[in-house]
């Protein structure tokens, strides 16, 4: 079977290949041998170069070859090419991909054969000279898509991003062009024009498929997850007032995953509404036992922004309170500022609703990312958490303490209790006891901890003076 090479019309030129029309090409497939039939599945229909199964084909020597590297350049990552596809339709995005490739073919010349493996990715091998220095023709590459592709006199910005496998790192070409488009994906990120294929980076994006593709089945299974729940201390009176919900996750093969990381990933996806749903029934649900108890302390329970863009969010919530028996003054959400200023016509009813029937609302995080003033005047809230990244700090007697005195009045000014949270030790727990902070949390006080620790621990701790 003849090869397709780099050699391309140039852009804005005619494809080697003239296109059919559909009844044209009806009449010449029903000819068709099997030979030629099994030639076109091994051909991209937009660009008319070898496709990604021709790659995996003609090229499984490649991990066993130390003198031959693969390329790969996307031209654009996912949500630009959409926005190319919303703005200017299918035939357009289909042009800039031609021009594309037109544009690598003839950088590249007629001995380098150019494979489409994916919509937006090319892929050729070069030689090899080792790792020291990304070959001349990489380098000239990543300045060509600097430049737009030309579609229909209208120029477009590529977003292209390169990835390099060196030899024998991995053990099938299919592998090697997962790992080139990961390369390539790992120096976009990093804002670089190219990237070279590391097993670290690869395993920690694996790991996180893992865990995407398993969170569902943990939800559904009955061992997996669980709420720890951590004290938070009244400075006054050395008592514990309240606590707060988190998730924990026993995974059957990964062990204990870090809810930094799982919660992280499921908040870029749809799986973060179900989560919140399950934390919400669970964290509800304790609560009403701990009254039951004659436990007199809140639980406060970390919500998505997702929750609060449904429309009978605030509902659904007052129903759980009802279903569990619990009084709404013992629940407390806790959402990020930027969360609760997103659509807030919207959140803020919902909010106002709950505080309606005694439910609290607190600020969770505040200062550690933009925090607007003007914003949050306006938010309907009750608790402002000051984020720990602030608490550390004060143990060293850094000027972090003028920072927290100011969040401190502010809040007060705005009638909001103040908790501060990560506080490891004596030092830290002084100073915002002097700074007037009502409430803190953190491992110098307790760690979060299973139910029945937690009520043993309550019903014996001594207060902190």
């Amino acid at each position: 079977m003849r090869q397709i090479t780099g050699q391309i019309a140039p852009e804005g030129g005619a494809l080697a290949f003239p296109i059919e029309t559909t009844k044209r090409r009806k009449r010449r497939t029903a000819q068709l041998s099997e030979e030629t039939l099994a030639a076109i599945g091994l051909y991209d229909h937009v660009t008319r170069l070898p496709n990604r199964k021709s790659f995996i084909e003609a090229h499984a020597p490649i991990p066993g070859n130390a003198s031959e590297m693969l390329v790969l350049i996307t031209l654009a990552d996912a949500p630009h090419f959409n926005e190319i596809l919303r703005a200017l339709g299918h035939g357009f995005s289909e042009d800039f991909i031609r021009a594309g490739a037109r544009r690598l073919g003839a950088l590249l010349g007629p001995d380098v054969v150019i494979y489409h493996v994916s919509v937006l990715s090319f892929a050729f091998v070069v030689p090899y000279d080792g790792r020291e220095e990304a070959p001349t023709i990489v380098r000239e590459i990543a300045r060509l898509f600097d430049e737009p592709l030309i579609c229909d006199d209208i120029p477009i910005k590529t977003q292209a991003a390169i990835g390099l496998v060196e030899p024998g790192a991995l053990d099938s070409s299919a592998e090697i062009l997962r790992a080139a488009l990961v390369a390539a994906q790992d120096g976009r990120s990093r804002n670089e024009s190219y990237a070279w294929y590391d097993r670290r980076s690869d395993a920690a994006h694996r790991r996180a498929f893992t865990i995407l593709t398993d969170l569902p089945r943990a939800l559904e299974a009955n061992d997996q997850l669980a709420l720890h729940y951590q004290p938070r201390i009244d400075f006054r009176t050395g008592r514990c007032v309240a606590v707060e919900a988190l998730l924990r996750w026993a995974h059957p093969e990964l062990g204990q995953i870090p809810p930094g990381e799982f919660i992280g990933l499921a908040e870029k996806t749809a799986l973060i509404g179900p989560i919140t749903d399950w934390v919400l029934n669970q964290s509800v649900a304790q609560a009403g036992s701990w009254q039951r108890q004659g436990l007199d302390i809140a639980v406060s329970i970390n919500a998505s922004p997702i929750n609060l863009a449904e429309p009978d969010f605030d509902a659904r919530l007052i129903g759980l309170c009802h279903d569990f028996h619990v009084d709404a003054e013992r629940i407390e959400l806790e959402f990020t500022e930027g969360t609760l200023i997103t659509n807030p016509e919207h959140t803020f009813g919902q909010l106002a609703r709950l505080r309606d029937i005694g439910m609290k609302v607190a600020i969770d995080d505040f200062g550690s990312g933009y925090s607007n003033m003007s914003h949050l005047a306006r938010i309907p809230a009750d608790v402002l958490k000051i984020d720990r990244s602030f608490a550390f700090p004060l143990g060293t007697g850094s000027g972090n303490a003028l920072l927290v005195g100011h969040i401190v009045a502010l809040a007060k000014g705005l009638n909001l209790r103040v908790v501060a949270e990560g506080i490891e030790n004596r030092n830290v727990w002084d100073r915002l006891k002097s700074l007037e902070c009502d409430e803190g949390q953190g491992y110098f006080m307790a760690r979060p901890m299973p139910p029945e620790d937690f009520v043993t621990w309550y019903r014996d701790a001594a207060p902190i003076v």
